[in-house]
Parts: C-alpha cells; structure tokens; sequence
C-alpha cells in the first residue's frame, strides 16, 4: 500500500510504497523534499514485496531488513519483531535465527554475552543454566568452570567451597570424608603430625589432655 507526503502549503502529494509488516520492497532511500528527513524513493511500479528473512525483522515500512540484535533471534521469515533469547539461552551474533543453549559449567545471565565459567567454589551440571550452584558443606572447587565440586578428603577439613582441603593440625583429626572442621583428639591420646585420620593412644605411664599432640610421663 502506500503512504502520502505533502508539502507545506498542503498543495502537493507525493506517494511512496509502503510494505507490510514482515515485508519490505528494494527501493533507494532520499531525503524528503518536503521535510528534509530520510524517507524512500517513490516506487514508479507495481511493486513485488519480499518477505524479511530469518535473522532479521521487518517493521511498517519499506525499508531493508534490520538484524536482530545480539541476544535476541528470529527463528522465521516474515518476523516484523525480534524474540529475546530465552533464559539459559544466549546469542552473541547480530542477524541470529536461534540462540544458544548455556553449556554446562557456565551460566547464562546476560543474554548477549558468551556464557560465563562457573566460578572457584561453584560448579554447574546442567545445560540451559542461568546461575551456578555453590559447592554444598563439605565439599569444594579450586577450579573455574567445573560440572562437580569435590569431597573433602579425611584428615582434612573444607571451611570454605574455594579453598583447598586443610590438613588437620596437630591434636586434631577427621575419621569422616565432607567435613568443615577437625575434631580435638580426646584425653589419654594424641595426634603428632597433620592430616591425622585418628588418634593414637598415649603409652603406659602417660597421659594427655583434651587436643594433645604429645604425651606426658606420669608424675612419680
């Protein structure tokens, strides 16, 4: 269809093609002779309108098609708008049909942008993600973009999801795997060296108290 352009004394018409939505015809843009702005060249024919194709959208009007801009697609021909990429989706080219699923081991929150590796003390073992999940109690990651967090080994505690496993110190052990903390060995035994698993039990004619990495002769 067309649309009309007049001049300011509202004496002279001028029509220009006007395509439908989802369409657009090849013509030249000129500037309006009546108002100086961008407009398009009169179409001096019966125009065949082509339809916008996938990637881009076309809006009222005769114009080229426009890209769809990152982030967003259009999946079909025709499109007069584009459609934001979904959650856990992401596009980072400009004129997409589709966007892409987050992998796992990243997140997706800002759809224009590559996905993000999933931090020291997360991981992610999903696709299609917009987050990490943090490493759970016990447990712990030293690496960027992991699927899994590890178990804390015995003989060591794990305070923190990014921090490497701490050896138990002296007086101190950890007989179970995923723990936060290390417990005191108890009175009558000790723990000489870090990492203990157990504690061992103070010979005949000693003693120790509660934590002990050492044992004491008994007073005679």
């Amino acid at each position: 269809y067309t649309t009309l352009f007049r001049s300011a004394s509202n004496s002279v018409y001028k029509a220009y093609a006007i395509a439908a939505e989802g369409y657009y015809y090849n013509t030249t843009k000129i500037n309006n002779p009546f108002t100086g702005t961008m407009t398009i060249e009169p179409v001096t024919f019966s125009p065949i309108a082509t339809i916008c194709p996938a990637g881009t959208m076309c809006t009222d009007g005769p114009y080229e098609p426009t890209p769809c801009p990152a982030g967003t697609y259009a999946g079909s021909a025709g499109s007069n708008t584009c459609t934001p990429c979904a959650d856990g989706y992401y596009q980072t080219e400009t004129g997409a049909s589709s966007c892409n699923i987050c992998p796992a081991a990243s997140k997706c929150s800002v759809k224009p942008n590559p996905p993000e590796p999933c931090s020291k003390g997360e991981y992610q073992n999903e696709e299609g993600k917009m987050v990490c999940k943090t490493c759970s109690s016990g447990s712990y990651q030293t690496e960027k973009g992991q699927t899994s967090c590890n178990v804390c080994p015995k003989g060591n505690s794990c305070a923190e999801p990014d921090d490497p496993p701490t050896p138990c110190p002296t007086g101190k052990y950890q007989d179970k795997e995923g723990q936060t903390t290390c417990s005191a060995c108890p009175g009558g035994q000790y723990s000489s060296s870090a990492g203990a698993i157990s504690c061992n039990i103070c010979p005949s004619g000693s003693y120790s108290g509660v934590g002990a990495s050492s044992c004491n002769l008994c007073p005679l």
